[in-house]
């Protein structure tokens, strides 16, 4: 992987990142069009790359707001619960 694939994807990270965090949304529909766009990438891989961003990013601000008090466990596992489902 080149220098310039790694810059090129923090950037992406750090407009993705600044985009959501304002608007609240998905990083989905940033992510995949550039790595469709700019990195030639397929578009199925596209969405599971972004999926998994998502799911790392997800767990990463649960785990700092449950350190801060703010989450509601039990309220949490039900809500899992019933995606699962």
């Amino acid at each position: 992987m080149s220098i310039w694939i790694i810059i090129g994807a923090i950037a992406v990270g750090l407009v993705t990142g600044t985009i959501t965090s304002l608007i609240g949304a998905s990083g989905v529909i940033i992510v995949v069009p550039a790595l469709t766009l700019f990195f030639a990438v397929n578009s199925h891989l596209a969405i599971r790359t972004s999926l998994l961003v998502d799911v790392i990013t997800s767990l990463v601000v649960a785990i700092s707001y449950f350190r801060h008090g703010n989450v509601r466990l039990q309220a949490s596992l039900w809500i899992t619960i019933g995606s699962i489902i």
